[in-house]
């Protein structure tokens, strides 16, 4: 992968091996030059800060299934969707993703249960990738259509205002009669 690619950048590798009887906790944050690509990458004005607290604890009576819950917490800023004034807003989210080593899986017939609350998310060579997992989740929770506590809605634009200009734009050929006829004689 490219080195600018923003889900490189983002990379937060566990090792299965290092998860413990009880699990593994940890807390990944962004730095600003990841939290700078990663604005562009969601298509956002800024992304301000990124964290996440993650639980990832290995499931007892599966082989390669991996369990992670997180919260995700994030300040960002993008443009309001009326008025593309800037709007600042604040992420808590909680999520959770079940990951299933790809060489199990090939061999097993159901590569997962009813109660997962997704598809998994499959690895290799004994290695998570849990930073593009919170990117995912990240651009789920931003809000598609961010508005401004300012901004007109359409619904409170009276169109029945009337002016002159406004004459003038939605009647352009408003003499052309009397043009033709004058032409015409």
């Amino acid at each position: 992968m490219d080195s600018k690619d923003p889900l490189t950048q983002f990379s937060r590798k566990v090792k299965v091996s290092d998860i413990g009887e009880s699990g593994l906790s940890l807390v990944i944050l962004a730095n600003q030059t990841e939290c700078k690509s990663l604005a562009r990458r969601l298509n956002i004005l800024e992304l301000r800060c990124l964290e996440a607290d993650i639980k990832v604890v290995r499931r007892d009576n599966e082989e390669g299934t991996v369990d992670l819950t997180g919260q995700l917490r994030a300040k960002l800023v993008q443009n309001c969707i009326i008025s593309l004034v800037p709007v600042e807003s604040s992420i808590f989210e909680n999520f959770s993703a079940v990951f299933k080593s790809l060489v199990p899986c090939l061999r097993v017939q159901d590569s997962f249960k009813m109660d997962d609350s997704d598809t998994p998310e499959f690895y290799s060579g004994g290695i998570l990738e849990i930073g593009s997992t919170v990117l995912e989740y990240l651009s789920l929770s931003l809000d598609p259509y961010p508005r401004h506590p300012d901004a007109i809605r359409p619904e409170n634009i009276n169109l029945n205002v009337q002016s002159e200009d406004r004459e003038n734009t939605y009647k352009p050929l408003k003499n052309l009669k009397s043009l033709l006829k004058n032409k015409n004689s």
